[in-house]
């Protein structure tokens, strides 16, 4: 058990240093080539639509064809994406890039956690800690890879932290190939003859059928769209409105990005605890109401911080504590396509986000606030769900 959980680990701090030396520069590095920002937008339209399109069916091929090999073939499409984006100065060259990125991303996405959960001979209470204990640790190397992302760029050049990202990708992908054992589910069901449209449709046809899934993806979309609202203007706020100087926006993002850390680390050892991990939801989206309410009614920098400390640790527990509750409900054999219908919601919601934006920019804390507060009643929904199971 032990040699599964250092692996699953390995893969998620590797893939996050590799993700955020990409993420910590790219736009920027994509202006530096005098790419106009009206290209910049149909660049970004562009890939978003490519990762729209590749995600579910991905997760599907993984399911059936099995998780470590899709994984490792994702990591290596990734790396030759990275690697020709770090070559790229026009608009086609970086759009095909791009398609080289979501196709590697989609394969990559949720593959890790369907692996590591059907390598293990029993998925208990706590094997289960172990998702959100990961990606805090994961959280705590993104701020490591943003001072390796600024180190990089000071003493080198602005393409070698994207040419070490894939180079990491690369080896990621041999190490993952060569020495993780292969998994389909625990009965390897979609084996064999069962098309990859079918499986995608067992997966639709699990959320339709079960309740907590159904909700649990309406409780995603309000969380996700209250989240991303504050991702894409906290920058534009504590700039414009509170007058923070440029060169605090990063020792103010490395506390956010801790603060997400303690919450998920926070949401595990919890759980030691409340064995009833959906409680910890309820606790973690209340947090987050009262997080969004304060950005709602903040006047200074100050106020605004410590609204949105309250936010990131409501978005911690609330989300570290659904890794584990939401994985009873999802059948092993469809698991990967599973997760990957939550990532086309969370996409989904970065969508309606940016609309937000564009449309009601005044009002932006207020539909954040709503979309936490709905959250919150859904998950309430779920946890009242879950108890008359219990007592039936």
């Amino acid at each position: 058990m032990k040699e599964v959980i250092y692996k699953y680990y390995l893969v998620v701090i590797i893939y996050t240093v590799a993700d955020f030396l990409f993420g910590s520069g790219y736009t920027a590095f994509i202006v530096s080539k005098n790419i106009s920002s009206e290209n910049l937008g149909m660049i970004f339209l562009i890939w978003s639509i490519f990762s729209f399109i590749l995600e579910i069916p991905s997760g599907s091929i993984a399911d059936k064809y099995g998780r470590k090999k899709i994984l490792a073939l994702g990591l290596f499409i990734w790396s030759v994406g990275l690697f020709s984006f770090s070559y790229s100065s026009n608009q086609m060259t970086f759009i095909g890039s791009f398609l080289f990125i979501a196709l590697g991303v989609a394969l990559i996405s949720g593959t890790p956690q369907a692996w590591y959960i059907s390598s293990l001979e029993q998925f208990d209470d706590e094997s289960k800690r172990v998702l959100p204990k990961a990606q805090s640790v994961s959280l705590l190397f993104s701020v490591v890879s943003g001072l390796l992302f600024a180190v990089v760029v000071l003493n080198t050049s602005s393409e070698i932290p994207y040419r070490l990202a894939a180079l990491l990708s690369f080896v990621l992908s041999m190490i993952v190939m060569l020495c993780y054992k292969e998994n389909y589910s625990e009965n390897e069901p979609t084996k064999g003859n069962i098309s990859v449209i079918k499986i995608i449709s067992a997966a639709f046809m699990q959320v339709k059928k079960n309740r907590i899934l159904k909700w649990y993806i309406i409780k995603l979309l309000f969380l996700s769209i209250a989240l991303q609202l504050f991702i894409l203007t906290w920058q534009l706020y504590a700039t414009q409105k509170f007058g923070l100087d440029d060169y605090l926006l990063g020792p103010l993002l490395t506390i956010y990005t801790l603060t997400l850390s303690f919450a998920y680390f926070l949401a595990a050892k919890l759980a030691t605890r409340i064995k009833d991990t959906i409680k910890i939801s309820v606790f973690g989206a209340m947090i987050l109401i009262i997080g969004t309410g304060m950005l709602t009614f903040s006047q200074n920098i100050v106020t605004f911080s410590i609204a949105s400390i309250f936010l990131e640790l409501g978005i911690g527990l609330e989300g570290g504590a659904s890794m584990m509750w939401i994985q009873d409900h999802i059948k092993d054999e469809i698991r990967t396509t599973t997760l990957s219908i939550f990532s086309i919601v969370s996409t989904i919601a970065a969508m309606i986000a940016s609309l937000c934006i564009s449309s009601m920019v005044e009002l932006i804390w207020q539909v954040s606030f709503v979309c936490a507060l709905l959250g919150f009643f859904v998950i309430l929904k779920i946890f009242l769900i879950m108890r008359k199971r219990l007592t039936v």
